[in-house]
């Protein structure tokens, strides 16, 4: 529940953002030494492999992806005519597995407030994420910002994850194994059977520019919703294409767009994750395929 509430409130900044400016004011943080977070711990205890299991009741295992393999940043915008400050996430994965789930909560030190911060696109080995926003610290200070704890989900192949929980002031692991799909997959689908074209739509105005996308259907079945989560590698950041229309087997859908993003063609996009909403067998079915891992799971 706590992981829904986080991305839904995510999701809900993101449209709020949508509309705002370039950013007025920008201040940036890092966090490159764990052991810094919390002044209170002693140096036995910053090297994130306390066996002490009376702190949370949970039972200390072995890490295979501990929080030194996930290079944290920020920063802090303000926006013209926003009176919001709002902190920007990324963090780089330095482990050998990917990461296909991540949440941080954050204290914010000047009004003594909680925010939390989350991210569900796959971020491989080596690779650094999205940003991922919340409201930031009204001081504008990334030094405003303490982490307190850290959820990530890892995906170790053959549709298994393992689920990870670091609180940052008991220096304690929680761990739970874990299935990536929710049900196997019921029918055959093939990522390739959908097609996108884009089409850039110029004018004079900044409002008025965006890219339009179509898809063809080569599936067998009736497709009732798309969406297209993508990444636009000129700022970084995550939006995505929707189409409502239905589409039926060897049909191009209507034209439908993204005003969230600045791409001009698709070679300004990097695909994350498909979604579909299928009509088979009389109802409606979900579909989610993962364009980095290149698995389907089923919703």
């Amino acid at each position: 529940m706590k992981r829904l509430l986080t991305l839904a409130l995510v999701l809900v900044l993101s449209f709020n953002l949508a509309a705002c400016s370039k950013p007025s004011n920008t201040t940036t943080g890092k966090n490159p030494n764990w052991s810094d977070l919390d002044s209170s711990k002693s140096s036995s205890d910053s090297s994130g492999d306390s066996n002490d299991e009376s702190a949370t009741g949970s039972t200390q295992v072995p890490e295979d992806v501990t929080v030194e393999d996930l290079e944290i940043n920020w920063q802090v915008l303000s926006y013209e005519g926003d009176i919001q400050v709002y902190t920007f996430f990324t963090f780089t994965n330095n482990s050998p597995y990917p990461i296909i789930w991540l949440s941080i909560s954050a204290l914010l030190k000047d009004t003594n407030t909680t925010e939390y911060y989350a991210t569900d696109y796959t971020v491989l080995p080596g690779e650094t994420s999205t940003t991922f926003h919340s409201y930031g610290p009204n001081s504008g200070n990334p030094d405003d910002i303490k982490l307190l704890s850290i959820e990530y989900t890892v995906y170790v192949g053959n549709d298994q994850v393992v689920e990870y929980e670091y609180d940052y002031k008991l220096n304690n692991y929680s761990k739970w194994d874990s299935s990536y799909s929710y049900h196997s997959m019921d029918i055959e689908l093939d990522v390739n059977d959908f097609s996108i074209a884009t089409d850039y739509h110029s004018s004079n105005n900044d409002w008025d520019r965006y890219l339009n996308m179509t898809y063809a259907n080569n599936s067998d079945y009736p497709i009732t919703r798309l969406n297209l989560f993508v990444r636009d590698r000129s700022s970084n950041s995550p939006t995505y294409f929707s189409c409502s229309d239905t589409v039926m087997p060897g049909e191009t859908s209507p034209a439908f767009r993204s005003y969230n993003s600045p791409a001009q063609s698709i070679d300004d996009l990097e695909f994350l994750e498909l979604e579909l909403v299928v009509f088979v067998n009389g109802s409606e079915s979900y579909y989610n395929y993962d364009y980095k891992l290149q698995i389907w799971k089923v919703l």
